[in-house]
């Protein structure tokens, strides 16, 4: 007699995170995951502002209001449904970013006194640059890249750091890129494109 292996069917176990952060006024998304082929999804989660999708198994939205809330996620298939508690953090809103406003050209005599000054809106609260050369630096409190120009042209772009929310970044001659901060956690990733010259210092003297 040939004896054929029995299949038990079982019902769906959550295997996605059981905690997720975000902040308020930020979109927001949460993936629920799950074993045993899930058709269905569900969840009592009360966080004003967000939603579950039943086929997709998202959370997703705009949350409204800072806070903690916990709430029962769910995956079904046609053996059962399985169920976790989850947790979401929504902190403060993030602040406004800061956007360079300072000239994106300026001119220099090589061999002599240099100056520029970084603006921006947002009130900074820190400034770099790209500009690696001998002789030009950035002061980080006040904005001021300063120094003598080397004997060659230089190109960079300038860097405004804006903290706890994150940083961004504008080429000079350029468009802005965003240096972003995860929710809770504000060690930002670089997130640029193909870099190119910006700030253009003369190659002329005097």
């Amino acid at each position: 007699m040939l004896l054929t292996p029995a299949v038990f069917a079982a019902a769906p176990v959550i295997t996605s995170p059981l905690t997720a952060s975000g902040h308020k006024g930020v979109p927001f998304s949460y993936q629920i995951a799950a074993s045993g082929n899930p058709t269905k999804f569900g969840s009592t989660l009360m966080a004003g502002g967000l939603g579950v999708g039943f086929l997709s198994g998202t959370v997703s939205g705009v949350p409204t209001s800072e806070g903690t809330f916990s709430g029962e996620i769910t995956a079904t298939n046609a053996d059962g449904t399985g169920s976790a508690s989850l947790v979401i953090t929504i902190g403060p809103p993030l602040a406004a970013q800061p956007v360079i406003t300072s000239p994106s050209t300026a001119l220099a005599v090589l061999g002599r006194p240099f100056s520029y000054q970084i603006s921006a809106t947002n009130n900074p609260t820190s400034f770099s640059s790209s500009f690696g050369s001998e002789g030009l630096s950035v002061d980080p409190v006040t904005g001021v890249l300063s120094g003598t120009p080397p004997a060659r042209p230089l190109g960079g772009r300038v860097h405004l750091g804006h903290q706890p929310c994150g940083d961004w970044i504008r080429r000079l001659g350029d468009h802005v890129h965003c240096r972003s901060a995860g929710a809770g956690d504000h060690l930002a990733a670089h997130r640029h494109g193909d870099c190119r010259p910006a700030l253009h210092l003369s190659d002329h003297r005097e």
